[in-house]
């Protein structure tokens, strides 16, 4: 069931989309290019409702035979005759209520949101050699754009293996050429560190 502008449906979808993905901003989370933090929440059956009423007729799985039968040539039809069809299968659908990698990553080391105990880290980002370091860890880097703050890039590091540091490889930085940007860097225990750079 997709929601088209001018409706009510469009409007609640709209309105509760937006209440989302401010609420999102709240955790620090950024705008991305699909998904909840992109443009748009118009499929919002997909989350708060059976997704079976929701779905409409192009998404189920139809058969389309090449024979015309009527129902009361039925009985003459030889049972031993080979059927003629074609199966045409359902597009896939996209959740246009995702989260990109790294905004789930954020959000699931985010310190509001887990019972850390009160261990403390130290993580710091150096501009000028463009590395990042935390004594917890890094779990999250992503460049942004400093306007709108689109996710341009994102690295996320989920192994139990601990990633002490990280420096922004440098073929990104030659394809963001000079731009003034932001960087957010979150690492174990969910401190958080937002500063702008120039690439």
């Amino acid at each position: 069931m997709k929601i088209y502008k001018g409706t009510v449906g469009s409007c609640f979808s709209t309105t509760l989309g937006s209440v989302l993905h401010e609420l999102y901003h709240t955790f620090d989370l950024g705008h991305s290019k699909d998904g909840i933090m992109g443009r748009g929440f118009d499929n919002i059956c997909k989350v708060f409702t059976n997704p079976q009423i929701c779905k409409s007729s192009s998404f189920h799985n139809k058969i389309e035979f090449k024979e015309q039968l009527s129902t009361c040539s039925l009985k003459h039809v030889d049972k031993n005759m080979k059927k003629d069809f074609t199966v045409i299968r359902r597009t896939e659908e996209v959740d246009d209520t995702l989260l990109t990698k790294s905004c789930a990553v954020l959000l699931s080391f985010h310190r509001w949101l887990n019972n850390y105990p009160t261990q403390t880290s130290h993580l710091s980002f150096d501009s000028s050699n463009k590395v990042v370091k935390s004594t917890a860890g890094v779990r999250v880097v992503e460049i942004r754009q400093t306007e709108d703050e689109l996710i341009l890039q994102s690295w996320v590091f989920i192994s139990k293996v601990l990633k002490f540091s990280f420096q922004i490889p440098q073929n990104v930085l030659s394809e963001l050429n000079n731009q003034n940007l932001i960087i957010l860097v979150e690492d174990s225990i969910g401190t958080i560190i937002k500063e702008e750079f120039v690439a």
